[in-house]
Parts: structure tokens; C-alpha cells; sequence
């Protein structure tokens, strides 16, 4: 991720955090120190956390037209209040999370982070789903709908130069003056043409024999073809 990231000068301001998202953010970040700090949780469940569901498990009523799937996570959710109920009750109260400044998206949180020490040092996504955290060596797959990652180290979003990095396009393509929404569209519908290019060398190398017999001229211009795509890229400039 470090390979791909721009210099403080060249980011743009369309990737800066709200303040109600930095408020998001810190109130998670708080939570996932302090339950290991200060409750002795060791490693975050891998379940997704759903604050409007803590409720005690002898208090728990789970509908019978409830999914499996749901039930289980309503279950270990209620699990999870019962067992730090101090501590999340004070940390509710204190960043107000049942107020209207945590719409329900966003009192949902889902650790796939590991053992990063805090939600600012994970990439982050804002989705409709929750808060989702993976660890800083990993960065969700692009898509074409806006849920542009956040690193939490740099404290912003992906900036679109960035993004293009990611998918092997050199630092001398340009979008034009199209906006930033247009740009990772594009690019969330498109492919990492480095990784198409290695999965594509690699099945030809492996099917070779067959390949050659149907497909000859298919074998040859692989073959053929220079070993680095960006080789080939930059001499179109």
C-alpha cells in the first residue's frame, strides 16, 4: 500500500475526511482500544458488531422468520453486550451512538483487521453495511459504487491517482477533467491489467501443449509479448 500512496503535496481535498466522519471514526477507534486495554479482549470478534441489537441474552427475542445466519450473529451479539455491558454502556453514552449523530450504518462495525492496534492504523470503508476495517497490507477491491477506502494512517480517502496505482495504470494516464465519482467508477469496472497479465502468461505456460495445438497463434503472441505490461504501456506515450 505504501508503493502506491501520493506525497502530502499531490492529494488531493476531495479525499478529506468529514468532521462526522472523524467522529465515526474515533468513537470505533476508542472502542477497539479500549476493549483491549481495558476489558481484556485480546482480538475483536470476527462477527459484525450491531450496537442497536446489544441487548442482555436473557433479554434477547429473535423472531421465528429469522434467518439462521442472523440469529447467530444476534446471539454472539448479545453475548458479547453481556460480557463488557459496563464498558459499552458508558462508551454509548459518551459518543452518543444512539443518537441521530450515528445514523444506523454507522452503529454497525465489522473488525477484519486482526491485530492492528487501533481503527486508525486499519483501511477503513464507510458502507451502507457498517464500518468495515481490514488490516493496512490489504485494500478492499475497487468497485464501480462509491465506498472509496480510507487510510486510516494517512487519516483521508484513496485519492484517485492512487486508485490507478492499484489497478497497473501508469502515473501518465489521465481522466481529463472528468470528477473524482467518474474516475473510480471507471476504474472500480475495470482490472488490474498486471494481474490479468500474470494469471493469463501462467495458464498459457501450464496448457502450453494443448493450447499450441488449437490455439497456435494464441501461443505464440504470449510468448512473444514483453514479460512487464508496463513495458508495453509506456511505449504508447
Amino acid at each position: 500500500l505504501r508503493s502506491v500512496l501520493l506525497r502530502p503535496a499531490k492529494v488531493p481535498s476531495s479525499t478529506a475526511l468529514s468532521e462526522q466522519e472523524e467522529i465515526w471514526i474515533d468513537a470505533w477507534d476508542e472502542f477497539v482500544v479500549s476493549m483491549r486495554e481495558n476489558c481484556g479482549v485480546d482480538r475483536l470478534p470476527g462477527f459484525p458488531l450491531w450496537a442497536d441489537d446489544w441487548v442482555l441474552p436473557a433479554d434477547l427475542l429473535i423472531p421465528c422468520d429469522t434467518p439462521k445466519w442472523k440469529s447467530d450473529f444476534l446471539v454472539k451479539n448479545a453475548g458479547f453486550y453481556g460480557a463488557h455491558k459496563r464498558y459499552i454502556d458508558s462508551w454509548t453514552k459518551k459518543w452518543g451512538v444512539y443518537s441521530a449523530k450515528f445514523p444506523p450504518s454507522r452503529r454497525k462495525f465489522e473488525w477484519q483487521a486482526q491485530d492492528t492496534r487501533s481503527l486508525w492504523e486499519a483501511v477503513i470503508q464507510l458502507r451502507p453495511s457498517g464500518i468495515r476495517a481490514k488490516r493496512p497490507t490489504y485494500l478492499p477491491a475497487l468497485v464501480a459504487i462509491t465506498q472509496t477506502s480510507i487510510i486510516g494512517s494517512e487519516r483521508r480517502r484513496l485519492a484517485p491517482r492512487e486508485a490507478a496505482r492499484l489497478q497497473g495504470l501508469p502515473d501518465w494516464f489521465e481522466f481529463g477533467d472528468q470528477s473524482d465519482a467518474a474516475t473510480f467508477k471507471q476504474l472500480g469496472n475495470g482490472v488490474s491489467v498486471g494481474a490479468v497479465w500474470h494469471v493469463l502468461l501462467e495458464t498459457v505456460n501450464r496448457y502450453e501443449k494443448i493450447l499450441g495445438e488449437s490455439c497456435p497463434g494464441l501461443v505464440e503472441a504470449v510468448m512473444a509479448a514483453p514479460k512487464d505490461p508496463d513495458a508495453a504501456l509506456s511505449a504508447l506515450r
